[in-house]
């Protein structure tokens, strides 16, 4: 099972225009949809950015306020993994005894509790964390 990052979910944006990434393409092509999930904090990340974007260009946050309520919730719907007590016990003591970045934390921990490789472009941040990492854009 794989717990998707923002990056790798943005990624999939550019199928339609043939745009993606070779190696992301050849890597999600063959697995089944059952197997990719995503978390809570993805979600947020993912909806923070059309915020923001939405802010500036009020016409392309529309275009991604679509890709992300006609897309990503209807893929992941019933596989966004959420913060529970176990998470939140893996979390804090990751943080210990040096604190990190918090939303990277949070996500290592969910991937961590479920068992679950971690896919990233950002493997340097994902580096000091017991959990597998692939970066399928290399």
């Amino acid at each position: 099972m794989y717990l998707l990052d923002n990056n790798v979910i943005s990624e999939l944006k550019k199928i339609q225009s043939g745009k993606i990434n070779i190696g992301v393409m050849n890597w999600i092509k063959d697995k089944p949809k059952h197997q990719l999930f995503t978390c809570d904090i993805v979600i947020m990340e993912l909806y923070r950015g059309v915020l923001l974007k939405a802010r500036k260009d009020p016409i392309q946050g529309k275009h991604l306020k679509d890709w992300f309520d006609n897309f990503v919730m209807p893929y992941f719907h019933d596989r966004i993994l959420s913060i529970d007590h176990d998470v939140s016990l893996i979390c804090a003591n990751f943080h210990v005894p040096n604190p990190r970045a918090e939303n990277d934390t949070w996500i290592a921990s969910i991937a961590k509790h479920h068992d679950m490789i971690l896919v990233t472009r950002n493997e340097k941040d994902f580096a000091n964390f017991p959990i597998t990492v692939i970066n399928p854009f290399i």
